[in-house]
């Protein structure tokens, strides 16, 4: 051997207890884990349709106000009919005349 190998000459430090495998969380019980992740799947999935319930729910209430709002309101005729009824200034022409005056 010349010098073309280089010789590690440090010292490693171990401990003198010995210590026992550890299994990783992970790799151990596949069976548990699977059986969480279908609870948990199923739980998103059921959050997700009561969401979307509401979003449909909310939708059909704006739909329904924007066709009440859409719809034109038809004044009510006057009940005794006569003209004089129609001959008679509205509050914002009566506010009209007193600000002229």
């Amino acid at each position: 051997m010349a010098d073309s190998e280089p010789v590690d000459t440090t010292q490693q430090v171990t401990s003198k207890t010995p210590t026992t495998k550890q299994k990783d969380p992970k790799k151990s019980l596949p069976a548990e884990r699977s059986k969480k992740n279908r609870e948990a799947r199923e739980k998103q999935r059921k959050l997700f349709e009561a969401q979307k319930k509401a979003l449909d729910e909310a939708n059909m209430k704006i739909s329904k106000n924007e066709l009440k709002k859409a719809e034109p309101r038809v004044a009510d005729p006057p009940v005794d009919g006569s003209e004089s009824a129609k001959n008679v200034p509205t509050k914002t022409q009566w506010l009209s005349v007193t600000h002229v005056m």
